[in-house]
């Protein structure tokens, strides 16, 4: 019966761990263009940004125009790309808060 319990237990711990835990990405735009948020191949490591207390990171030269379609929750969205400054931004989808 102690096995049992132990078991069950073990079972609920597993199915109340969040699966979507936030992850910090560092953008790379190193994929193909057009360049996708939720391509790997666009992040440092594979490891794309998301989540609510998430943190992506657009640091390098970005492409002459950047699109993001807000198809991803994250808690903060830093853009400081040495050609930021003019570059247009566009952000679409559901309303950005």
């Amino acid at each position: 019966m102690k096995s049992a319990f132990r078991w069950i237990t073990f079972l609920c711990a597993l199915m109340l761990r969040d699966p979507a835990a936030a992850a910090d990405g560092d953008w790379t735009g190193g994929g193909v263009s057009p360049l996708d948020y939720w391509d790997a191949s666009n992040w440092r490591d594979g490891q794309i940004a998301h989540g609510a207390g998430s943190a992506a990171y657009f640091t390098n030269n970005l492409p002459d125009k950047l699109l993001l379609t807000n198809d991803v929750t994250l808690g903060y969205l830093q853009l400081i790309a040495p050609a930021a400054s003019g570059t247009p931004i566009t952000v679409e989808g559901a309303s950005v808060t």
